[in-house]
């Protein structure tokens, strides 16, 4: 059968000396593999034991991983200066490129569900270069996600279609659908090029419609005088990345699965901090567990970048509790899991135990003039909802709910006049295997006036929330903010990710 893109994998290593083994090796190996990539198939490549792999690496995720931030940290960059549509134009044909060069590779990405840091790198890059091209941020990092996907789902296309069973799983997929579904999806199947740069049209003329209108907008605005002032808008500021080193100063526990840990240093002088953005939040970079040494990305022209030859850093996204700009002092809450790399690092904290911090790359800071809030979260944003107790005004109505697994981690939420706050104890069930928040938000009775929504939580126990919210209830999309902060099964959940409801 003819396709337009057919990879197929390279001939094995001849006999020769062994290359010398290393991770960076074995990533190579990865890169060079072209057709379906495991750890049987690079340790053939390479003239080793598959056993001899692992004094390296963590295992096929982390190799597969570790290539894709190879890939894309060495591929080239579309010229902004040509204008934003052939600017996205070139960055697909790229993607495309990739897809073909590396089908096995992106298809064991797609199956790994790890976060590529590489891969987060270069679209926030691409939608940074649509804000100086005058797009808004949030409708640039939405365009980015909108190319991506789009990209991603014909590449796999590529990738599936290399597999020696492609043919026989086409035909399996065909057998269900009807015969003009099937039609398309055979010939979609055949000709994934012509179908990407036909969808890709498609979405680039959307954008300029969506591009003129917003600019015409913003056009008929430029008198402040006339323009009304605009209820419940959420300001967006973006800051410099810079790496920082700090040592912990000191730690408590706030509950038997909460932990407090109060970090300081030099570093955090100029930290960016604003009340109202509850949700702010940092990347951690944890010591490494051999050698206790702390790996983070290099900053620099045209944003984050891996240190080459350095070992894939261990990261995590946290919101921030508190910050004393006056002590230098920023305070976090974990909470503990006894198979995660925070959680644990958390628990043994100790004073003059150093861990490295990234950001905040930018802040939400949300409208203090609605008439009441709406706040549901799971222990997982309990700082988050801490802070919006904190710091919105004395006058406002909150109406706040909390699952937690029972009366032994809960926190103080109490003190604020005009708050009702209701703790939900799920027992001995999994964490974001509940609907009590759900049921809990549905049932709840609306104050009088206009409300403004934030939740946040596992990523899938939250949408039947905010269907209720902006479906259901009709609220409008600038009243709710649904925020999945984890998802159950992903290590390294990227809550920036656009969901199939947003």
């Amino acid at each position: 059968m003819d396709r337009e893109a057919v990879v197929t994998r390279p001939a094995r290593r001849k006999p020769g000396p062994k290359p010398r083994l290393s991770r960076e090796s074995i990533l190579a190996a990865a890169v060079a593999a072209g057709g379906v990539v495991s750890i049987t198939g690079i340790a053939d490549d390479l003239g080793c034991s598959t056993a001899s792999l692992y004094r390296h690496v963590e295992g096929l995720d982390d190799i597969v991983v570790g290539a894709i931030d190879l890939v894309i940290a060495r591929t080239r960059r579309p010229d902004p200066a040509a204008g934003w549509r052939r600017f996205l134009e070139e960055e697909c044909d790229i993607r495309w490129g990739l897809y073909e060069r590396h089908s096995g590779l992106f298809s064991a990405w797609s199956a790994s569900r790890r976060l590529s840091i590489a891969s987060v790198q270069r679209n926030e890059w691409v939608a940074l270069r649509l804000v100086d091209a005058g797009f808004e941020l949030a409708d640039a990092r939405s365009v980015v996600s909108t190319i991506a996907a789009t990209a991603a789902e014909y590449g796999f296309l590529i990738a599936q279609a290399c597999l020696p069973s492609a043919e026989a799983a086409l035909e399996a997929r065909l057998a269900v659908l009807g015969r003009a579904s099937a039609d398309v999806e055979r010939d979609r199947a055949h000709h994934p090029r012509q179908h990407f740069d036909r969808q890709l049209r498609i979405l680039l003329d959307g954008f300029a419609l969506h591009y003129e209108r917003t600019r015409d907008r913003m056009t008929e605005s430029t008198a402040p005088e006339t323009r009304p002032a605009a209820r419940g808008e959420v300001e967006i500021v973006m800051y410099d990345l810079k790496p920082r080193r700090l040592e912990v100063v000191r730690a408590e526990s706030l509950t038997p699965t909460m932990r407090r840990v109060v970090l300081g240093g030099s570093d955090l002088e100029g930290f960016p901090f604003l009340t109202m953005a509850p949700d702010d939040h940092v990347k951690l970079f944890f010591p490494d567990a051999e050698t206790g040494e702390i790996t983070m990305p290099e900053i620099g022209p045209d944003g984050m970048r891996l240190v080459p030859g350095a070992p894939r850093p261990q990261s995590r996204d946290y919101t921030i509790r508190a910050f004393d700009a006056d002590a230098l002092e920023l305070t976090l809450d974990f909470v503990l899991h006894t198979h995660g790399i925070a959680g644990n690092w958390a628990a043994a904290a100790e004073p003059g135990d150093r861990v490295g911090v990234l950001g905040p790359r930018g802040s939400h800071k949300y409208p203090a003039d609605y008439d009441w809030y709406l706040l549901a979260a799971d222990e997982t944003a309990l700082p988050a909802l801490s802070r919006w107790l904190e710091e919105l005004p004395a006058d406002k109505q909150v109406l706040a709910f909390a699952e937690v697994a029972d009366a032994s981690s809960e926190i103080d939420l109490s003190g604020r006049p005009g708050a009702t706050v209701t703790y939900l104890h799920r027992g001995t069930s999994e964490p974001g295997t509940t609907t009590l928040l759900d049921d809990a938000v549905r049932a709840a009775d609306f104050l009088d006036g206009e409300v403004f929504a934030w939740v946040a939580g596992e990523a899938g126990s939250l949408k039947p929330i905010r269907r209720y919210l902006t479906r259901e209830l009709g609220l409008p999309k600038g009243q709710v903010k649904v925020d999945g902060y984890w998802r159950r099964g992903a290590a390294d959940h990227d809550h920036h990710a656009v969901d199939e409801d947003d």
